[in-house]
């Protein structure tokens, strides 16, 4: 991680894909627009971490990307947007699974269930992020289990606007062994 990373800041809370405009234009060229012909952006201004403003949404943040003759008249739809902002983090979490494994009889599992990797990377906002105490996986339940289990389980994500996480599965390794008795005879014994 960068020196520069806490001072970093981000979008903390989710914003709308999409929204509905009023375009001008000629009929023909409005039905021969394509879902991409307009990007909405738009510069929020400079807050401190841990605030929010409401944004109104204008035409001029429109971007055209096409060639036809048409133009955004009004945003209907958001008409604003509210931004909050924090300070963007990254972190080490470590991962927990719940793992129930019932060996078959005269099996054993030698150990406990082995993830890897042990821990995940997660950026996002710092206030979310920061209460992250583990990243807990699918659940992996197995009965009359007779070998090893190796096998990928999925990361259960918190719903995080704007987290990332370099990994979205992790290995796990169940070691199974057989139980076995063997007779040993013609041992000697001394007492003393």
């Amino acid at each position: 991680p960068s020196d520069d990373i806490g001072r970093v800041l981000t979008v903390a809370n989710d914003t709308p894909d999409q929204v509905i405009g009023a375009i001008f234009g000629r009929g023909r060229d409005i039905l021969r627009l394509s879902e991409d012909a307009f990007l909405l952006r738009f510069q929020a201004p400079a807050l401190p971490a841990g605030s929010s403003r409401k944004i109104r949404l204008l035409p001029e943040h429109v971007i055209r990307n096409t060639d036809l003759d048409v133009r955004v008249e009004e945003i209907v739809e958001p008409r604003e947007v509210e931004v909050y902002v924090d300070r963007f983090l990254e972190t080490e979490i470590p991962v927990q699974t719940f793992v129930d494994i019932q060996t078959a009889e005269s099996y054993t599992q030698v150990g406990i269930a082995v993830v890897r990797p042990g821990t995940v990377k997660v950026t996002g906002p710092a206030m979310q992020i920061g209460e992250i105490l583990v990243l807990q996986t699918d659940s992996l339940v197995r009965k009359g289990v007779r070998q090893d289990i190796v096998t990928k389980l999925a990361l259960r994500l918190p719903p995080i606007p704007r987290m990332r996480t370099d990994v979205r599965t992790v290995d796990v390794h169940v070691d199974v062994q057989e139980l076995a008795e063997y007779d040993i005879t013609n041992v000697p014994i001394r007492v003393a």
